[in-house]
Formats: structure tokens, C-alpha cells, sequence
């Protein structure tokens, strides 16, 4: 049995195996394609520390996003936003890995350091 009706207004946390949150994703609108995709427009992806601090590390956002749920991933041709405390970066046509949290973006990237990151210039 498949829903019709997309899900409206969602949020769904994931929790790491020590049972600390992960990630948490939240959309305007989500649609089940499968056991393991979903499809959500006006995605908003708040990726945590994945420990006892709960501490927010990053946020992405993206009008239209395919979440693959059990990978831990999540990929879009359209506009995406990443910012944490350090910088913001813009691009499209991008690809999330939660489990090795890297982020791919290979098309119109754009990035705004907030501060001097010396670790990325080594």
C-alpha cells in the first residue's frame, strides 16, 4: 500500500545507534515514493552533532530534494543552502551523504567565510 496524499508540514528526526540525533528533516510538503525515498519540497535538513550535546552543526535547504531514508542521503538538481557558524555555501545540483557528512554541489557554487577557516587552507 502506497500513500497518495503527500504529507504536509513534516518533520522526521533520525537518531545515530547511541541514540542521539543525527540529522532532523522538515518539509512543506513530502511525497512517498518508495520504502526508502521520499521527495519533499521546501526541505529544511538541520544536521546535528550526533552526541550528548545535540549541537546543531549545519543547516541545509533546498526547494525540492530527493531523501534517500535508510542511506542517509539526499541529492537535488535545484537551489541548495548550507550554512553553519562558519560560512554559507550556495549552489545547485547537489548530493548529501549523511553517514560520511560531505556534501557534494557541482554546479553555480558560491561560498562566504564568516571567519578565517585556517584548517581549509592547509
Amino acid at each position: 500500500m502506497v500513500p497518495d496524499a503527500p504529507v504536509i508540514n513534516f518533520r522526521l528526526p533520525m537518531f545515530g545507534d547511541n541514540g542521539y540525533k543525527t540529522w532532523d528533516l522538515q518539509g512543506g510538503e513530502g511525497h512517498y515514493i518508495s520504502e526508502n525515498r521520499m521527495d519533499v519540497k521546501e526541505m529544511v535538513l538541520q544536521i546535528f552533532s550526533g552526541d550528548e550535546r545535540i549541537l546543531l552543526e549545519s543547516t541545509i535547504s533546498s526547494p525540492y530534494a530527493n531523501i534517500l531514508i535508510n542511506e542517509s542521503k539526499a541529492r537535488g538538481e535545484n537551489g541548495l543552502k548550507v550554512v553553519n557558524e562558519d560560512f554559507q555555501i550556495t549552489g545547485e545540483n547537489w548530493e548529501w551523504d549523511g553517514k560520511t557528512r560531505n556534501i557534494k554541489i557541482s554546479k553555480n557554487v558560491n561560498v562566504v567565510l564568516f571567519e578565517e577557516i585556517d584548517y581549509l587552507l592547509e
